[in-house]
């Protein structure tokens, strides 16, 4: 019974130190990124999220996306807009002082009318070290375009993070 009690606690006193003011849990971020070619595309977007931590190491958020595709195939290159809304998930699964390290996993899908509809899926690795952002990961876009594949690929990007 002491055991449980001391437990009970020791629980509420951590839970009680990793509370934060609302403002202390949320997430701000913007960044480029830009993918490997693949069948004839090659993405190029700015990004923006911004999100909230509801437990201490995971987060939900929100994405908005806008870009350019470079379509080239047979001597031809077109440029099209894309653009996105999606959200998704996030795991910090290492903090060292300024150092953290995430796993994201994303869907966003196209809003109004641009040159290239999809929907994408990204799974990626975060490095943030003080305001500055990397991720590394991998990028599906279902086409729904006529004339326009699939696009599967290594995904990049560089930005900044609160």
């Amino acid at each position: 019974m002491a055991t449980a009690v001391t437990f009970a606690a020791t629980a509420t006193a951590q839970n009680a130190s990793d509370s934060k003011s609302f403002a202390n849990r949320l997430l701000l971020g913007f960044n480029v990124g830009t993918g490997t070619p693949s069948k004839h595309i090659t993405p190029v977007n700015i990004a923006a999220q911004v999100g909230y931590r509801f437990i201490p190491n995971m987060y939900a958020f929100v994405t908005v996306e806008g870009g350019s595709s470079l379509y080239h195939k047979d001597d031809v290159k077109t440029w099209g807009s894309t653009n996105g809304l999606g959200g998704g998930l996030g795991y910090t699964f290492y903090r060292d002082g300024a150092l953290n390290l995430s796993a994201e996993a994303s869907a966003m899908g196209t809003v109004g009318s641009p040159d290239f509809k999809q929907t994408t899926f990204d799974v990626r690795c975060v490095m943030q070290y003080h305001m500055g952002s990397l991720s590394l990961g991998f990028r599906h876009s279902s086409s729904n375009t006529t004339g326009v594949p699939d696009y599967n690929g290594m995904y990049a990007t560089i930005g900044w993070r609160l």
